[in-house]
């Protein structure tokens, strides 16, 4: 899940009460630490929503590959979201799907 607010060091989890080894946990602290997934959350949660990061990009990132594309699942609008991280500068807005479900890219460096 995409968190709402970042956790102290040592303490991220993957669901309530759910606690990771500490190598984990450092990963995924690092990684929320990236820009792109600092403005992601930004835009998740300014919308008051809920997000995940799907597909191999978390695998990826914990294991430290360089910049996959990023697939996240939101319950907000995605063309919110994109054009959020569009005005933060990581690229462009580009509606893949306007049928549910929903879907919107944001292209640049990075796909997101």
């Amino acid at each position: 899940m995409i968190p709402n607010t970042p956790r102290a060091p040592g303490t991220s989890r993957i669901a309530r009460g759910v606690r990771l080894p500490p190598r984990v946990a450092r990963a995924l602290d690092a990684m929320w630490r990236r820009p792109v997934l600092r403005a992601l959350r930004r835009a998740v949660n300014e919308g008051d929503s809920e997000g995940w990061l799907v597909g191999g990009a978390p695998r990826d990132l914990l294991l430290g590959r360089a910049d996959p594309d990023l697939d996240a699942a939101i319950s907000a609008d995605p063309f919110q979201v994109a054009a959020m991280l569009a005005r933060a500068g990581f690229g462009t807005v580009v509606p893949l799907s306007d049928a549910s479900p929903r879907v919107a890219r944001v292209a640049g460096r990075r796909e997101i």
